[in-house]
């Protein structure tokens, strides 16, 4: 079929597709093309920040409560009282010192502890009194072997022994007076309380401490120190022995160590 300019079926369906485009100016599915686009934009686009923060507000709002662990309580282990704590692990403003003054001012700090316990106690009148259970040599408790906490003092590891040289208390020797005219009258000491000095003695160990008696004679009241020589002399050699060290007026050196000189 040929087309004409003169009402030819060409011209006809020309004329046709002009109206429709007339009646629609686009078409239906370009609208819906643009609106599948659109969508597709902006489900791609990334969140901004304020909607972020918006979520996240939101989330912990709605968070329950409850869900927050509530903290598990801690045991507190059991506690001794001070007075039923082993020596090393008492605190040492509650353990009183039973020593006398001049015992104070030569023994050396760390040692005072264990000495007081050990020697000394109170009688009924609340006075200071050696104990009765006497003996040469006294060692001291020292540290122990396993800790469960600290010690409240280290001075358990620094502990000495000590040597406590009393023949008046111990033996009950009669002992005359060192003065030359109470001793030829054969007038007799009699106990004075505890010498003033305690004595440091070196040994191979290292050190060691020594304390004695004080002595009085009855008539002319003259005081002696139960080491001193005049005393010495005066045991017999069995117990005279027992007597560990050489002492001068300053040192004191045992007698195991000067035989090595």
């Amino acid at each position: 079929m040929s087309s004409g300019a003169d009402g030819s079926p060409s011209s006809s369906l020309l004329l046709s597709g002009l109206s429709l485009l007339t009646i629609f100016p686009t078409s239906p599915y370009t609208g819906l093309s643009k609106r599948r686009t659109s969508t597709a934009s902006h489900s791609t686009q990334d969140p901004t920040d304020a909607e972020l923060l918006a979520a996240s507000v939101e989330l912990d709002v709605e968070a329950p409560s409850s869900s927050a662990v509530p903290p598990t309580p801690q045991r507190s282990l059991p506690t001794a009282e001070p007075e039923q704590l082993p020596l090393e692990m008492q605190p040492v403003s509650t353990a009183e010192v039973l020593l006398p003054e001049g015992w104070k001012q030569t023994l050396p700090k760390e040692q005072h502890q264990w000495v007081s316990r050990a020697l000394f106690t109170r009688d009924q009148s609340g006075r200071l009194a050696l104990t009765k259970n006497l003996r040469l040599w006294w060692p001291p408790p020292g540290p122990r072997l396993v800790y469960t906490q600290p010690p409240s003092s280290p001075d358990t590891f620094f502990h000495s022994r000590l040597f406590l040289w009393m023949p008046y208390r111990m033996w009950a020797f009669k002992l005359l007076c060192v003065h030359p005219e109470c001793r030829r009258l054969g007038h007799k000491l009699k106990a004075c309380g505890t010498y003033k000095t305690v004595r440091r003695v070196l040994d191979f160990s290292g050190w060691y401490f020594m304390a004695t008696e004080y002595l009085e004679c009855r008539r002319c009241k003259k005081k002696v120190a139960g080491w001193s020589q005049g005393i010495l002399d005066q045991l017999d050699p069995v117990h005279r022995e027992k007597f560990p060290a050489i002492l001068t007026y300053r040192l004191s050196c045992d007698k195991e160590v000067v035989s090595l000189m």
